[in-house]
């Protein structure tokens, strides 16, 4: 499974989960520590990764779909493009 895993997550996390056959990404690997929870979301979506993060108000937008958003902004694929 490929996962991005949030910036609450340390070095132990990443191993395990690399051990045991995931893809494993990390927000602060990829130099985005800080970056607001919609950049974040985007490129989990550019990527095909699953968000994990214990940050509990991760996109708490007050009822508005962060996720719905960002679906609605990325640019669609061709057919030959890559997945």
């Amino acid at each position: 499974m490929k996962l991005k895993l949030d910036e609450n997550f340390g070095r132990r996390c990443v191993d395990s989960l690399t051990d045991s056959g995931h893809d494993v990404a990390t927000v602060a690997g990829q130099q985005m520590s800080g970056a607001i929870d919609e950049v974040v979301i985007q490129r989990c979506l550019a990527e095909s990764r699953c968000l994990v993060t214990l940050d509990l108000d991760f996109s708490n937008l007050n009822g508005r779909s962060l996720l719905g958003r960002a679906r609605r902004n990325r640019r669609p694929r061709g057919r030959d493009s890559p997945r």
